[in-house]
């Protein structure tokens, strides 16, 4: 078989909250080749030191469900809204 061009492990993997429907051994898959990535330093900080890969997919997924069920947004009243039509 034809070794994979992409087959250095630099692509994103789908973050660890996402394939839930694709079963655990995917879930453990792309943990283990986050792991790696962390491991052997094969991860990029930009210029403030934002580490993007550890936001989406440590930060991010922990962070979901306090967003999603802790902070709620509702208006109530908008008495003071501008219209499409009041230009």
């Amino acid at each position: 078989m034809p070794a994979d061009d992409d087959a250095s492990g630099s692509e994103l993997p789908v973050p660890l909250d996402k394939p839930a429907s694709a079963g655990g051994a995917v879930r453990i898959a792309h943990g283990a080749a986050f792991l790696r990535r962390r491991l052997t330093g094969d991860y990029g900080v930009d210029e403030f030191g934002f580490d993007a890969d550890l936001n989406e997919h440590v930060v991010l997924p922990a962070l979901r469900p306090l967003y999603d069920r802790w902070f709620r947004v509702q208006a109530l009243a908008c008495t003071t809204c501008r219209t499409p039509a009041a230009h």
